[in-house]
């Protein structure tokens, strides 16, 4: 008699986790699909006017400086800034150059990191050098899902990056 109850028993659980397993499947293949067909390229979000994220991954690749227009293309290092979602950043140099890389150099060589701030078209930078808080405020001029443009309020130097 209670072996005919555990038997039983067993079923039913065996039954309740296959509509479980099942029913997470389906679920997980609704979602799947429904992402494939929301991608967003840059002719979508142009537009649907989708608000393209500034967080990730930008490095350097061109530069203006008081009317000089420098490309940082083939540069044994790249500069690159991540943004972060929760509002830190890390400013770096990323070594590009494997000669450079196998004498035993890291291949990142951090700048500075801080926190960042972003109203608008208004992207600030708050970091620490020694001791002392600096703050660099930027405007947005262009911003894609490849690149970002820069320019800086202060300086009026325009950086270009690119994912």
């Amino acid at each position: 008699m209670l072996f005919d109850i555990y038997i039983i028993f067993d079923t039913t659980k065996r039954r309740s986790m296959k509509l479980i397993l099942t029913a997470l499947l389906l679920l997980s293949i609704a979602t799947l699909q429904s992402c494939g067909e929301k991608g967003v390229n840059d002719e979508t979000a142009k537009e649907e006017n989708t608000v393209v994220s500034i967080n990730g991954d930008w490095t350097l690749h061109k530069d203006e400086k008081n009317g000089k227009k420098l490309d940082y293309s083939g540069k044994p290092t790249a500069v690159t800034l991540t943004l972060k979602e929760n509002g830190y950043f890390i400013f770096f140099d990323k070594i590009t150059n494997e000669k450079i890389s196998d004498s035993g150099v890291a291949k990142i060589q951090e700048r500075y990191k801080g926190q960042y701030d972003l109203d608008g078209k208004e992207l600030s930078l708050n970091h620490f050098v020694n001791d002392s808080l600096v703050s660099e405020s930027y405007t947005i001029q262009s911003l894609t899902a490849t690149e970002l443009i820069l320019k800086s309020n202060t300086t009026k130097n325009i950086q270009h990056f690119k994912k």
